[in-house]
């Protein structure tokens, strides 16, 4: 190689390696200025990962109970603990079912004005940071679209509230399996998380928060009733 060529090679990488470096400082100043606000991007950035020793892949699962086989491919753990998660479900018995619901608006005596002002007040909340469900749709594109979706979704609400059923794909869902203790080769000490859809979750938190309202106005929570009140 000609020396002036491989000087100039030289002085090339290092110029590189250089901004490279500056480049990898400012997105970690960046990263850390907004921590609070997501988390999520500070436990996913590179760097913080290259320096976890520890993997979050579940390794090997038994297969029965006497613990003589281990699941080793991904498909063998999906199936074992898909197994577990249904075997502890609770099932309720037959003819014990819910009593039936009354067919009735969303919002007793509301106006659309005011349920569109409750479901923006929703979409307002949503994080753009958390994953989107089964349907692929993320927190982001929602909160851009808020005011096209409020009477879609006032619509949607109502009539799934009227006619007693929700839409199929809000009955899928993606679930991870988060180990609590103990043997890690035992499907009993992991438990599933579900990722659900988005509009389903929207829909679920107002349906909470009317609930909780009308168990206030009307004084039906136990003075001992202490847990998932607010305050």
């Amino acid at each position: 190689m000609d020396r002036d060529l491989e000087k100039e090679y030289r002085r090339l990488n290092s110029q590189v390696r250089r901004q490279t470096r500056n480049a990898v400082k400012i997105k970690e100043k960046e990263v850390a200025k907004y921590v609070n606000e997501n988390p999520k991007v500070f436990w996913k950035y590179r760097y913080v990962m290259s320096k976890t020793r520890t993997k979050s892949r579940i390794g090997d699962l038994f297969k029965d109970m006497g613990k003589s086989e281990k699941a080793t491919s991904d498909k063998e753990k999906g199936d074992v603990l898909s197994e577990q998660f249904a075997g502890v479900f609770i099932k309720e018995p037959d003819g014990d079912s819910p009593p039936a619901m009354v067919p009735q608006e969303m919002y007793r005596g509301g106006t659309t004005q005011k349920v569109h002002d409750k479901i923006r007040k929703v979409l307002q909340r949503l994080k753009k940071n958390k994953s989107p469900g089964p349907d692929g749709i993320h927190p982001t594109i929602i909160k851009e679209l808020i005011e096209q979706l409020m009477e879609p979704l006032r619509i949607l609400y109502s009539s799934s509230l009227q006619e007693g059923e929700v839409p199929e794909d809000w009955k899928t869902a993606h679930f991870t399996a988060n180990f609590k203790k103990g043997d890690k080769c035992d499907p009993g000490n992991y438990r599933p998380v579900s990722l659900t859809s988005v509009f389903c979750k929207m829909m679920e938190s107002q349906l909470r928060e009317e609930i909780i309202s009308h168990m206030k106005e009307n004084k039906l929570f136990s003075n001992k009733q202490f847990g998932f009140i607010s305050g």
